[in-house]
């Protein structure tokens, strides 16, 4: 976005989807790129409610809820899950997972991305604690090649799975707004998709030979139901979910908000319950059996790989032709891409009234003549854009 070649402004995925592709593009982007983070959300919840209700059976014996189907009524089992819930079977309003997780993520995503900074760290060092667990648990167990041939029988969930955990780049530019101003993007971001493609794919290969996995079943569920089990497998195991997987949940739920209030979208209560409150409604019919997968598949599909990777590519070559055409004198800003350049929250003045080379010929000048905002305090608009940074203004040499 003009003037904001170094991120010192506040601009969401949205808002890029707003600015470059007007009032429709905006729209489709909203509708893609919040479902997608619900749809992580959603499946968050159903891997984390499914292990907290394992966690209460081990520490009360017992888990209960209220099952809607087919018995309605209050349900109690002290069954562990060997595949997907210890409830399996039953479609389930509410258990004892299930809220013990939304008390723990809810106040949670009601606080701003660099509140949850520390919490996210002690998160991180968690996983690696985990992950060192279970490669030791993986060698005690024995690894056999063959439970992990070169193609299998069915790979309709593969590519579903693949999108999904990669499906993190909706998420870039609120964390691009909150980071320090000395933190290196592109660095950051290959150290942590190098990092993650590491892990996932050791995982995957080392556990995938280790053990045999019910249909249905997660790495999770495995371990816990192996006889290989001790006390601190189970500790670590039972804490996975409210520390790693229930965290992620707050970090969508923020990034969705972030996106609703910066295009005024909603008000602040509302923007909450789309945000906060909505994907713990909305999963409910997905709690027990394989709901997980039906979520991955089907959102992985429709919205996830639209959001993550044809949206952004479709941005990048739409920004690189509009500046091209800035350039070249062929563009000039529309009203709505005026005020999103005049919204951006820029430290270095009171508000954006211009965000150009000074060049009082320039067609970008021109365009924002118009734009209603304040000027440096005490001064004229001519005062008002030489005073700005060399930083603030698209460059007039293309890099």
């Amino acid at each position: 976005v003009p003037g904001n070649n170094k991120f010192q402004g506040r601009i969401e995925f949205s808002t890029l989807a707003r600015f470059y592709f007007g009032h429709r593009g905006h729209v489709a982007s909203q509708v893609f790129i919040n479902v997608s983070l619900q749809c992580l959300n959603i499946a968050s919840i159903i891997i984390a409610a499914q292990v907290m209700d394992d966690t209460v059976i081990a520490i009360f014996h017992k888990t209960c809820g209220v099952s809607l189907h087919p018995s309605p009524g209050w349900l109690c089992t002290s069954r562990t899950s060997s595949g997907v819930s210890p409830f399996d079977g039953n479609i389930m309003l509410i258990t004892a997972g299930y809220l013990a997780t939304l008390a723990f993520t809810i106040p949670l995503g009601l606080l701003n991305l660099d509140d949850n900074v520390y919490i996210q760290v002690f998160a991180l060092v968690f996983l690696f604690v985990a992950l060192g667990n279970w490669f030791a648990t993986f060698f005690m167990a024995g690894m056999q090649s063959v439970r992990v041939p070169v193609s299998g029988a069915d790979l309709s969930d593969v590519m579903g799975n693949v999108i999904f955990n990669y499906g993190f780049i909706t998420t870039v530019p609120s964390w691009i707004n909150e980071k320090r101003p000395g933190v290196g993007v592109h660095s950051t971001l290959a150290v942590s998709v190098i990092t993650s493609c590491l892990i996932f794919v050791s995982i995957g290969w080392l556990g995938g030979m280790a053990f045999d996995y019910p249909s249905g079943s997660d790495l999770l569920s495995v371990i816990v139901s192996s006889p290989l089990s001790n006390k601190f497998d189970l500790v670590m195991l039972y804490l996975f979910p409210p520390v790693i997987l229930s965290l992620t949940i707050p970090v969508f739920s923020i990034v969705v908000r972030y996106n609703l209030l910066q295009n005024k979208v909603c008000n602040k209560g509302l923007a909450n319950f789309f945000a906060v409150v909505l994907p713990w409604l909305v999963v409910i019919p997905f709690m027990t059996g394989n709901g997980l997968m039906i979520v991955i598949g089907w959102s992985s599909l429709f919205f996830t790989s639209v959001s993550n990777f044809i949206l952004p590519f479709v941005l990048y070559m739409t920004a690189v032709k509009f500046k091209q055409d800035y350039h070249a004198g062929r563009v000039t800003l529309t009203e709505d891409q005026k005020q999103i350049i005049a919204d951006m929250n820029i430290p270095e003045v009171t508000t954006v009234s211009f965000s150009a080379k000074v060049d009082e010929e320039s067609p970008l000048i021109n365009s924002l003549n118009h734009v209603s905002a304040p000027l440096l305090p005490g001064g004229d608009a001519e005062r008002s854009y030489k005073a700005l940074p060399e930083w603030f203004f698209f460059s007039r040499t293309p890099r």
